[in-house]
């Protein structure tokens, strides 16, 4: 799997999407309840002082639900989401229990697109190669989101989640990069 190839085709497929669906969606108020599925595509990386090592590509699918409270053209609401798959990290093909998150976005709306920030901290499990492994995260990111009817939209996220620790007085920095399209349905 290609993160880059991954990325690329999530934003051409959101820009599509965008132009067919503009001309017949309605502008939803982007406020109150929602639900969805994602699928990620996600890179991993691991540094150690001035070392940087990418050690693991892999693809996770899960889904998501939210609240979204609009005020004038601005956003701000919450996200919780749980994701599961498999990555392959140094060769060793490892299964991804869980990754669940908690985050804020804040975001504006620009006519149907709406542009958000988002932060919060999420959870990691695994098993197979690396088991057991549960790793709390800090994680922050950026998307958007584009209707294709009054309830439904497409959205695209990037999410990086990090954790650090101190190892032999050397801070260590370990995490992964998402690449993530998302369908969801307003309520």
């Amino acid at each position: 799997m290609n993160f880059g190839k991954a990325a690329l085709a999530v934003v051409a497929m959101l820009a599509g999407v965008a132009q067919a669906a503009a001309d017949e969606a309605s502008v939803h108020g982007f406020s109150g309840p929602y639900a969805g599925v994602s699928a990620t595509a996600l890179k991993g990386f691991l540094s150690a002082g001035s070392a940087r090592v990418d050690f693991g590509e892999g693809a996770l699918g899960g889904g998501f639900i939210g609240y979204n409270h609009r005020a004038g053209d601005f956003v701000l609401g919450a996200e919780a989401a749980v994701q599961t798959g498999r990555a392959s990290v140094f060769g060793e093909t490892v299964s991804i229990t869980y990754v669940a998150d908690l985050r804020a976005r804040l975001g504006r709306v620009y006519g149907d697109t709406f542009v958000y920030v988002a932060g919060g901290a999420s959870a990691l499990h695994t098993s197979g190669a690396i088991r057991g492994a549960r790793v709390p995260l800090a994680n922050l990111g950026a998307g958007v989101e584009v209707p294709l009817s009054e309830e439904m939209f497409l959205g695209a996220d990037y999410t990086l989640r990090v954790t650090r620790s101190r190892v032999f007085n050397t801070r260590v920095t370990a995490g992964y990069h998402n690449a993530q399209a998302r369908i969801g349905y307003r309520f």
